[in-house]
């Protein structure tokens, strides 16, 4: 697993060292600057795009707005965070920006500062957006449960379907109990050949794109004591393939035993409550 994150990582980092908004931006021509405006646009729609899934969770009567302003949100595989400033427009008090490539998350700072108070850009953003980079192992840098909102907009679908799940375990162990959380992730993707979707040893140096079933998304989740509430199709793929939207919370679970399994070094399993 370690071997094709590595080659995943060597990927986003040499993109983020590159042209970190041809990466992230389909159309846009590699090697040439891009305009304040455009930038400005960029950050724009990541807050149009959280928008609706705010809407979304708060319909299930998650995340009220007391809630979001003394919480603590996590943008997962952030880029140049797009959704991490607009996590912090929608009033999280602080969001933990992170991703496996530090070249991303440099550039990142560097965007989000230099157009802090343009635009949705908010003013405050270098006080409230802590910038976090993360290998496979992400209860090493992010503590376990401790965020009230997890979200991942299009990341997932770049990873092996084991990293994805490791992943998603993770996601679901950072949240405090009643947490919420919410990521796209491919649930099938038409033609995928069996030696780069399923073989560890083989990943190649480029944008790959993979998925995890979704009943199996599902399983890993429960698995890690998170209940799902709902899946949504975000048609962001072909006709033929599946993305889904998942919303989701942290059972509230015995402070005791959750302060035992922490002081025992266990990760996995929770006690629910009835």
């Amino acid at each position: 697993m370690l071997k094709a994150f590595q080659v995943e990582q060597a990927y986003w980092a040499g993109q983020g060292a590159q042209n970190p908004w041809w990466a992230v931006l389909t159309g846009f021509e590699q090697g040439t600057e891009l305009s304040t405006e455009r930038k400005l646009e960029f950050y724009k729609s990541g807050v149009a795009r959280l928008k609706l899934v705010l809407l979304k969770v708060q319909a299930l009567g998650l995340l009220k707005k007391d809630s979001i302003s003394q919480g603590t949100a996590l943008d997962f595989g952030c880029g140049l965070g797009r959704m991490s400033n607009a996590l912090a427009s929608a009033g999280f008090q602080k969001v933990k920006c992170v991703d496996q490539a530090q070249t991303f998350l440099d550039a990142a700072n560097q965007s989000l500062t230099e157009l802090a108070g343009q635009g949705v850009v908010v003013d405050d953003v270098a006080n409230r957006v802590d910038f976090v980079k993360s290998a496979p192992d992400l209860l090493c840098v992010q503590p376990q449960s401790s965020i009230d909102f997890v979200h991942s907009a299009m990341t997932l679908q770049h990873m092996k379907p084991v990293l994805q799940m490791a992943y998603v375990e993770q996601l679901c162990d950072v949240l405090r109990s009643g947490g919420v959380g919410a990521f796209e992730i491919p649930t099938f993707i038409h033609n995928t050949a069996e030696d780069t979707h399923c073989n560890l040893f083989h990943e190649g140096n480029k944008m790959m794109m993979h998925y995890t079933p979704q009943d199996e998304v599902t399983k890993h989740l429960q698995d890690r004591g998170c209940k799902v509430l709902d899946v949504s199709d975000t048609k962001l793929m072909g006709p033929n393939d599946e993305t889904r939207l998942f919303i989701f919370e942290k059972q509230y679970i015995d402070d005791k035993y959750e302060s035992g399994l922490a002081g025992s070094g266990r990760r996995g399993g929770v006690a629910i409550l009835n």
